[in-house]
């Protein structure tokens, strides 16, 4: 954690709610568009390997949150060589825990895919409510994978952060309730065109204690919808259907300081539903991969901390 940095007292915090609409998501400098009707995708009887999919897939949503949690903590981004999507991201100015990252790109990821990236994230702290917020609203575009239309398929993704702090938080200790709103939908979908659909929310308290920060025993996501692969898989379905995670430990939030990105450390307990069919089960997150108890695993996408 960085050091040298003057504790700052949060004022009483207010209550601040943001919902997040059904429309499709769509980044800034892009055309608006009504909302897209919603398709029902024939649920699939929950297994163990698309149940880690979707773990693999909630969890890297909370992954996400270092990119406003380093600003807002004085943290730098740790570089990596291997960033294939460092050109994307633009940066504005960072300055009290406030951030803008602009993405605009094509990128070439040899023997998967060739994307083109168009998104935006912004970050800030509100000092008069105590309150983090953050967005990321993004559309990914598989140049190299056309549909019957001609079209290519493109991925649509909005994000939404709210991290109430305490009252009597500071930026070295602080305890806050958090909130992760997360979609992805395929642009155009349909009954014939099937696809990405899904959303998911995470909820739970967060403490910093000591320079090590964890998602409190508790916390909750739920995780609706249809699972499709990535990159060369993106035609398999790998779930569909409600998913329910529960933490059965607190949750370390490693690599925040020194690692390219976060990755969840703790065991959840988890419910699936799909197809008339219930499965229940726990997994471990570790910093390698997703491990189900019944032996069923996936480790992180090699990606992971790079993508939008």
């Amino acid at each position: 954690m960085a050091t040298g940095i003057k504790n700052l007292l949060f004022p009483l915090a207010t209550a601040l709610i943001v919902a997040m609409t059904s429309a499709a998501c769509q980044p800034a400098d892009l055309p608006k568009t009504g909302a897209i009707e919603p398709i029902d995708t024939p649920q699939m009887k929950p297994s163990r390997a698309g149940t880690v999919q979707v773990a693999a897939v909630a969890l890297r949503e909370l992954s996400r949150l270092d990119r406003s949690l380093r600003p807002f903590l004085n943290i730098n981004q740790v570089t990596d060589p291997t960033d294939p999507f460092a050109a994307c991201r633009k940066a504005g100015n960072i300055r009290d825990g406030q951030s803008n990252v602009d993405w605009r790109c094509e990128v070439d990821l040899v023997g998967l895919r060739k994307l083109a990236i168009r998104g935006v994230e912004t970050s800030q702290f509100e000092k008069a409510s105590n309150l983090l917020r953050a967005e990321g609203r993004f559309e990914t575009r598989y140049l190299d994978d056309l549909e019957t239309s001609g079209k290519p398929y493109t991925v649509q993704t909005r994000r939404l952060v709210n991290l109430q702090f305490e009252n009597g938080s500071t930026r070295e200790a602080f305890r806050g309730r958090l909130r992760i709103q997360s979609e992805a939908m395929k642009k155009d979908i349909s009954r014939s065109s099937l696809g990405t659909n899904w959303s998911s929310t995470l909820t739970g308290m967060i403490n910093n204690k000591s320079g090590k920060v964890v998602i409190e025993k508790g916390a909750r996501i739920a995780f609706r919808g249809s699972l499709y692969g990535e990159y060369g898989e993106r035609k398999n379905p790998w779930a569909s259907g409600g998913y329910a995670f529960v933490a059965e430990s607190d949750i370390t939030l490693t690599g925040l300081g020194d690692g390219p990105c976060i990755k969840p450390d703790g065991s959840w307990r988890v419910e699936a539903q799909g197809a008339g069919n219930k499965l229940e089960t726990s997994i471990a997150s570790t910093e390698s991969s997703i491990i189900d108890a019944g032996g069923a695993q996936a480790s992180w996408s090699r990606l992971m901390c790079f993508e939008p």
